[in-house]
């Protein structure tokens, strides 16, 4: 036995058991960091709360451990409770001693507009009459005036009669606006009547010359020509117009021709229109185009007026 403990002990240690492959780590669990570590990597932290700290350490210091206290304080810094037992006292010893002096060195520091209203809402408020006349006799010793407030500042200050008015004059507000609505609707309408009313005397007047240049051409077409009844025509004039009536005759009939020729189907030639238009005065194609144009703005002036109107 002993033999094969000692070869058991002199084995190579490559004869050794394999060992078994690595196993993956577990990572082991870290603790939550504290919060002084928090703390300590953050400034602004620890800033805002020192300043709330701080603030919150102010208010119980300054009201609860340390209230502030009031020593040999002025009567006009009291309370307003205070202020009208102190003065009820200043006119309690006036009314009973007379001394002005007296008075004016009690109340002396004092402002006379905030003194003056003072002593007005306890006079007013006072029912004890007694009291309110001793209050009354100390302001009229003193010759305080109140200091009249601005008629506006008085009037803002009461809003009932502030809302009152408002709500009073939205319906007068309300008719001025319509009033004014319907003023300035009527006017471009009466203005384009006046203009319709313009347009139309001018083509009365120009209708009525019109037409009396009609008339006047009418009666000179149909004045009876008789020539030798009223004798002033002489033998000369007569053989002009026999020698002139054969000439105005050919004209007559080659316009008449012409006019004739025009609306048949084979006379469409340049020719009879050129001979035509040689018969024809001239006229003035810028003048006819100007009058032409006027008549055109006219028409168009007058039909968006009459769109406008209706």
């Amino acid at each position: 036995m002993s033999s094969q403990d000692d070869l058991k002990e002199h084995e190579p240690i490559s004869s050794l058991p394999e060992a078994a492959p690595d196993a993956p780590e577990e990572e082991a669990p870290t603790a939550p960091p504290s919060i002084l570590a928090r703390l300590k990597g953050s400034w602004r932290s620890l800033s805002v709360a020192f300043g709330i700290g701080l603030l919150l350490g102010w208010i119980v210091l300054g009201w609860l451990i340390l209230p502030v206290k009031w020593i040999n304080t002025d009567p006009w810094d009291l309370r307003p409770e205070y202020q009208e037992r102190y003065l009820s006292l200043v006119a309690e010893d006036y009314w009973r001693t007379g001394d002005l002096r007296r008075a004016l060195a009690d109340l002396e520091g004092w402002d006379e507009t905030a003194l003056a209203r003072r002593l007005a809402s306890m006079e007013a408020r006072e029912r004890d009459p007694e009291r309110r006349q001793h209050i009354a006799a100390l302001a009229e010793a003193l010759k305080l005036q109140e200091a009249t407030r601005p008629f506006w500042a008085s009037l803002l200050a009461q809003r009932t009669i502030l809302l009152s008015t408002i709500l009073s004059a939205l319906p007068m507000v309300g008719a001025v606006m319509l009033v004014f609505a319907s003023f300035i609707k009527r006017q471009p309408k009466e203005r384009m009547v006046e203009e319709l009313d313009e347009l139309v005397v001018e083509g009365e007047t120009e209708l009525t010359e019109e037409a009396l240049q009609q008339q006047l051409a009418m009666l000179a077409e149909t004045q009876p020509e008789d020539a030798q009844s009223e004798g002033q025509e002489t033998t000369e004039e007569e053989q002009k117009e026999e020698t002139t009536t054969p000439e105005a005759t050919e004209e007559q009939t080659d316009v008449s021709d012409l006019l004739s020729g025009l609306f048949d189907e084979d006379s469409e030639s340049f020719e009879h229109l050129q001979m035509l238009s040689r018969g024809l005065a001239d006229v003035d194609v810028d003048s006819l185009l100007d009058s032409a144009r006027e008549v055109l703005g006219d028409l168009v002036r007058v039909c968006t007026l009459r769109r406008q109107a209706a």
